[in-house]
């Protein structure tokens, strides 16, 4: 006899202006899903009564209005409607009053630091930011990476060595709803161009038959590694080992004049040489 009452009412009504829409979404109970066929949209202008926007089916939860005008105040409800024909009660209302959207932000770039990546823009007056990143040019489905919208041109976040990713950035303005706007242009992020500080402060100790090279460790947290040269009897430098640490034991003997050089190993390339250091048999 469950199927005979009227439906549950929907919950957690939302409404946000977005790319020429005012989207509201809602949410339902999961265990009543299977009683409902869906949902009617209505909606109130100013003080006049409300009308029917449309239908849309139970596991849809969203509904996106394309008529409306900016300034105006609008007042959204959702009636559910049962297997059984059966309508509810009026959902709880929400009042929406789109604004003008803000223009895209401009001119983001990045800067790589040591543990981070700061991505920066040209400030949009009076509105506040929300960003978002994916793999794929032009493709953001996601939410935003912010928890919320932000006042500051800037936004940092972690480095990824394993993938380019695209960044792009909405303004947002408030009412009685968010009112974002449109994306900025992409900003792409390849590591392939990631290159680190060269190391420094090379040294060489010998001792009990073995040569030990130490360098300063670089501030990047993203280096993989390093890589050690040597010079050859013919005058080139050629590699001969890669550590994760900023030190190398060479156990070959030292039979001439040589010398070595390091470099920084970054997701792809590496990094310009260190001084080189000499050393006599």
């Amino acid at each position: 006899m469950k199927t005979f009452e009227k439906p549950a009412p929907v919950t957690q009504m939302a409404a946000i202006h977005r790319d020429g829409k005012v989207i509201i979404t809602w949410s339902y109970p999961k265990q009543a899903k299977v009683t409902i066929k869906g949902f009617y949209v209505e909606r109130a202008e100013g003080q006049s009564p409300f009308e029917n926007l449309g239908f849309v089916k139970g596991d849809v939860f969203y509904y996106a209005d394309e008529h409306f005008r900016t300034g105006e105040e609008y007042i959204y409800k959702i009636r559910v409607y049962s297997t059984r024909d059966i309508i509810n009660d009026d959902s709880t209302e929400i009042e929406v009053t789109p604004v003008d959207l803000p223009g895209p932000p401009k001119k983001l770039t990045y800067r790589l630091t040591d543990d981070a990546l700061q991505i920066e823009w040209d400030k949009v007056p009076d509105a506040t930011y929300n960003i978002y990143s994916s793999t794929e040019k032009g493709k953001y489905t996601g939410a935003p990476l912010n928890a919320v919208p932000f006042d500051k041109p800037f936004f940092t976040d972690r480095v990824d060595t394993a993938k380019r990713v695209f960044y792009a950035v909405r303004a947002e303005v408030r009412s009685n709803i968010r009112n974002e706007g449109d994306l900025s242009a992409d900003l792409e992020v390849d590591p392939r161009t990631f290159i680190p500080g060269r190391p420094v402060d090379i040294r060489y100790v010998r001792a009990e038959g073995k040569g030990y090279l130490s360098w300063k460790e670089n501030a990047e947290a993203w280096v993989k590694g390093y890589r050690v040269y040597r010079r050859s009897a013919s005058g080139a430098y050629m590699p001969v080992g890669v550590v994760n640490v900023p030190l190398f034991v060479d156990e070959s003997p030292v039979t001439a004049p040589t010398a070595y050089y390091v470099t920084a190993m970054g997701p792809i390339k590496e990094s310009a040489a260190s001084e080189t250091i000499s050393v006599n048999p």
